[in-house]
């Protein structure tokens, strides 16, 4: 087995070395053709950058034979070869010409820079036959000294020549100065190309390039370079080097610009032939080393089979252990969750109604073989319901958690608190000692749910109706101990809410009477059971009807009539009031619709706290109600209780001032009587605002309300506001309220409560009696 293991591998070696060389003399029959393309790219890229070094010395070179001819065609030059050429002294007669013209010249001289250096070296005025008049040298503008002597004038007039002195080689440029269409002289500047020609060849090209270019005239000497080069050696190398050399003609000028491209490739790495050495001696390298490790990969496959083999079964049985770990963890996880979901509330986390009925049933056993006994209490949240349906889901949600962590901060650790369902909760208390107080707990349970909450940047006061039931007194079973707890809840709220009662058998009947009324109310308007009643609003000066309130009555097949008082809370707890109150709305406009009243009588209806729950269903009732009687919106009044104001929603006051918008006027009802405040009178839209009985009933006979009315009254002038005030029953209280300018009463002394039949007869008594 060895042995051809050995085999196999010795030719998978031979194999391996064969494909590695062709590969290696691939890569390096690429690299040098690589090589070749990468030298001719740089050729063309520094023959580009050596074209844009000519045009730049060219467009140089141009500006200032410009700049030279413009000085030529000065006046002070001309009129000064023009006199020399009528024979006036340079020195003794032409003084101011000469300075004039020198000044000329010499600010050509300062101004013309290039590359923080002057531009001319000097700037000389020649006359015809070669003698300069006057020199001025840079970079300062100064003359030269004053002896006279001559130059050689320029073989062609306006070019460029080269030229030699002291300083070097110049470049000199010529500019023919005319008088009257005849040469007169010239201007002949000399430009030291080494410091102003050297930058153009270095800012034009590439770094590479810029290290072997320069400027050559037309015998090969040397202008200027871009850098320290030996030039003047590299000139002298053979002739098959000098062929490879880059030549770009100045354009309008005799020079030109070469550059030795060699100086720069042999710099390349890659275009370097010790690269493709290199890169061999790294391929031999490779080869040796692919070879050694294949060697040792020979000694070690048997070694690597047994463990592959070993390694499989660990694996093979670690995962099987991972799979049966994960499905009892996955297990157990559901068994905990479903246990957790069918004993505690998903919401609040505490003990859900089987839980909470379990401990209840546990806790009497207890209390039944100890001789002891168990309290619940059964709370209810009183104005939960508003809150969830104003603000939301979300808000009730997180006001029925901070409720149940207030319960559980005032608890026992041996008690229980658990959510029933909605707002209900359950406390159990085992009365383990003698000395357990409930009606302390009670109390402090009522007091922790009294606080406000803070929800959705709302501020609420909640509050929670208690029921309280006690084994084995109010009950041996732990279904009859809940019941008789929830009745006794209920007697709670109805006798006024945040408060708590104690079960008694009497509330039994009580409980059965409220559920054989609620059932009966259910099915009141389908019945036809429920009809209005009127009470008129007069002036009180002359006694005159100007409006009506609409009053609901019930009148039961089974029950007989019912009291208001009785059905309406029962209405607002179960919800009906809204089917209720939006019946009432549009019968109330229809029936005054139909006596066909003048423009100016208004019906006042009294809206339920409840209605506002849901605001856009009792705007669209009201414009239902006028769009189908007829009514104008200024004869529908509603009344809106204090109560409502406190809330302080934004969707409340949004209704409100929608209303107020349509037309439909407004007043606050029993004003005094609630958590009355100057602010909702300023901030809200009212035209009316009516005095609670209460109050009126006790005048004049009573000081303190007589005050409140005079106050109500300023106030209600102060705020332009109309006064109604209700339950006047007596001529006294009528001309009290007549003192204090009250305009507008209520009561039995005008009239009680009456049909619409009988509404219309005293409507059109009064029409006739006013005719």
């Amino acid at each position: 087995m060895r042995t051809s293991r050995y085999r196999r591998n010795s030719k998978l070696l031979l194999g391996a070395g064969v494909l590695l060389a062709l590969y290696l003399a691939l890569l390096i029959a690429l690299s040098a053709t690589g090589q070749i393309r990468l030298r001719e790219s740089l050729l063309t890229q520094q023959r580009q950058g050596l074209e844009n070094q000519a045009t730049a010395v060219a467009y140089f070179l141009a500006n200032q034979k410009t700049a030279l001819a413009d000085l030529a065609s000065r006046q002070s030059i001309q009129d000064l070869l023009a006199k020399r050429k009528l024979g006036i002294s340079a020195r003794d007669s032409l003084g101011d010409d000469l300075d004039a013209a020198e000044q000329d010249i010499a600010h050509l001289v300062r101004q013309q820079r290039a590359h923080g250096h002057s531009v001319f070296h000097s700037i000389a005025l020649v006359e015809r036959d070669g003698r300069i008049l006057t020199e001025i040298q840079g970079p300062d503008g100064a003359p030269a000294a004053a002896d006279t002597y001559q130059v050689r004038l320029p073989t062609v007039s306006g070019g460029i020549e080269l030229g030699h002195d002291a300083d070097g080689t110049q470049l000199k440029l010529s500019a023919p100065v005319h008088h009257a269409t005849e040469l007169a002289g010239f201007l002949i500047a000399q430009i030291t190309p080494g410091p102003v020609l050297a930058p153009f060849l270095a800012a034009t090209t590439t770094p590479q390039a810029a290290q072997s270019t320069a400027l050559m005239g037309v015998h090969d000497q040397l202008l200027a370079a871009s850098d320290d080069h030996d030039w003047s050696s590299a000139r002298q190398q053979p002739a098959r080097d000098r062929d490879r050399e880059l030549r770009i003609a100045i354009p309008d000028t005799n020079f030109y610009l070469i550059s030795l491209p060699e100086l720069a490739l042999r710099q390349g790495v890659l275009t370097s032939p010790l690269f493709l050495a290199a890169l061999a001696l790294v391929a031999v390298l490779l080869v040796v080393g692919v070879g050694y490790m294949l060697r040792l990969n020979n000694h070690n496959l048997l070694l690597q089979q047994r463990w592959r083999q070993a390694g499989k079964h660990i694996a093979a049985l670690r995962k099987h252990n991972q799979q049966l770990q994960r499905e009892i963890d996955k297990r157990l996880a559901a068994q905990r969750q479903l246990t957790h979901q069918a004993n505690f509330d998903e919401l609040t986390s505490l003990p859900n109604r089987n839980l909470a009925l379990d401990r209840l049933t546990q806790a009497m056993k207890r209390a039944k073989r100890e001789n002891g006994s168990v309290v619940i209490f059964f709370l209810d949240l009183d104005r939960f319901k508003q809150v969830n349906d104003s603000l939301g889901h979300a808000a009730g949600d997180e006001l029925l958690r901070e409720a149940a962590e207030r319960l559980l901060s005032r608890v026992r650790d041996s008690d229980t608190v658990s959510r029933l369902g909605g707002d209900e909760f359950l406390v159990i208390c085992p009365e383990e000692q003698p000395q357990f107080n409930w009606e302390q707990l009670a109390q402090e349970l009522l007091r922790v749910l009294a606080k406000p909450f803070y929800t959705a940047d709302h501020e609420f006061f909640v509050g929670a109706s208690i029921g309280i039931a006690t084994y084995p007194e109010a009950g041996s079973e732990p279904q009859q101990l809940l019941k008789n707890a929830d009745i006794a809840m209920y007697s709670a709220k109805q006798a006024g809410r945040n408060r708590y009662r104690s079960y008694n058998p009497s509330m039994d009947a009580a409980a059965v009477a409220s559920t054989r009324l609620e059932n009966n109310l259910r099915r009141a308007l389908e019945r036809q059971e429920l009809h209005l009643v009127f009470q008129p609003i007069v002036e009180l000066n002359s006694g005159t009807t100007v409006a009506v309130e609409a009053l609901l009555r019930w009148t039961s097949k089974d029950l007989g009539v019912v009291e208001p008082d009785r059905f309406i809370p029962i209405a607002e707890e179960s919800g009906m009031i809204h089917e209720i109150g939006e019946w009432l709305l549009v019968e109330a406009c229809r029936t005054i619709s139909a006596m066909q009243p003048d423009n100016e009588f208004r019906v006042a209806i009294n809206l339920s706290s409840k209605q506002f729950s849901r605001p856009g269903r009792l705007l669209d009732c009201t414009l239902y109600a006028l769009k189908t009687s007829g009514l104008m919106p200024s004869q529908l009044e509603l009344e809106i209780t204090e109560s409502i104001l406190i809330d302080d929603s934004a969707e409340t006051t949004d209704l409100i001032h929608q209303l107020d918008r349509i037309g439909v006027r407004l007043s606050i009802d029993d004003f005094g009587t609630g958590y009355s405040a100057l602010n909702y009178l300023q901030r809200f839209p009212f035209d009316v605002l009516k005095i609670d009985r209460s109050f009126t009933q006790q005048i004049p006979h009573s000081e303190s309300n007589a005050s409140l009315i005079r106050a109500i009254m300023a106030t209600a002038r102060a705020l332009s506001l109309e006064v109604v005030a209700e339950g006047v029953e007596n001529r006294e209280q009528a001309g009290f309220l007549l003192v204090q300018h009250c305009n507008f009463g209520q009561g039995y002394l005008y009239s009680e409560p009456m049909s619409a039949e009988q509404l219309a007869l005293h409507l059109a008594g009064e029409r006739a009696m006013s005719a």
